[in-house]
């Protein structure tokens, strides 16, 4: 079932900083839009991006050794629960 206030083809993600760092995340594949946030350690990040992105996510250190994309669809919420 579909977010109704999410256009068609796109998803409702979630993603949670679990590292002791801050990370700089950015949506790539995203056409005409740019999103980029700074989480913090534990940080959650809920957001709605076309199913074909991905999260670039990278470490903020003085030297960032890796990008890290994990594709939007394995971040897709299929419900949220309230409690």
């Amino acid at each position: 079932m579909n977010n109704p206030s999410t256009p068609d083809g796109w998803l409702l993600c979630h993603y949670i900083n679990t590292s002791p760092q801050i990370q700089r995340v950015q949506i790539a594949n995203f056409p005409g839009r740019s999103f980029e946030r700074l989480l913090f350690p534990m940080e959650r990040l809920l957001f709605d991006a076309p199913a074909e992105a991905e999260l670039e996510i990278q470490p903020q250190q003085r030297n960032p050794t890796e990008t890290i994309r994990i594709p939007c669809g394995q971040l897709a919420q299929t419900a949220l629960i309230s409690g």
